[in-house]
């Protein structure tokens, strides 16, 4: 009998994990993308076009002020960056931020805080799909693609639905 009790919290556990930090799809990234380019976002704080170079949308989810930026149409290969921070605040170490080279809901970039931090107190991550310099600190992938899917999960909450 222990065991199976045992067994079943673990189960319990695993499976509601396993739901709460979906993995981000290059479907969910195309969702936002479309919202941003049509401007039909909901909830946002901010919108704003710069014609061919790109789109801006900031929104508060659970205490959080996202801004997300995605690269405009002409970009050779488009980005979508993403900045989080505390609602509220605007000091560099509250500050945190990834980018998904490709729209393939990758993170491949990330770091938090001033530059003036060691790179593993930044948590500092290039991937080798990082266009812009050479691959870093590939022990920090996992925690960064979960803060990329939490930024997702946020987007997929506030973006498309009226609170």
């Amino acid at each position: 009998m222990k065991k199976v009790i045992t067994t079943l919290v673990f189960v319990g556990l695993t499976l509601s994990s396993a739901i709460a930090q979906q993995k981000t799809t290059s479907a969910d990234i195309a969702r936002i993308m479309s919202c941003m380019r049509q401007h039909s976002c909901k909830n946002t704080i901010l919108t704003q076009s710069f014609d061919n170079l790109g789109e801006v949308i900031v929104f508060i989810d659970n205490g959080k002020r996202y801004s997300f930026y995605l690269s405009g149409k002409d970009a050779p290969e488009g980005f979508l960056s993403i900045s989080v921070r505390p609602e509220g605040t605007s000091d560099q170490a509250s500050l945190f931020g990834f980018a998904d080279f490709g729209l393939d809901g990758s993170v491949d970039s990330a770091a938090q805080g001033p530059a003036n931090w060691t790179d593993s107190r930044r948590k500092l991550f290039k991937s080798e799909k990082n266009p812009i310099a050479p691959a870093t600190n590939l022990q920090f992938r996992q925690y960064w693609q979960n803060q990329f899917d939490e930024a997702i999960a946020a987007a997929k909450r506030s973006l498309f639905t009226s609170l």
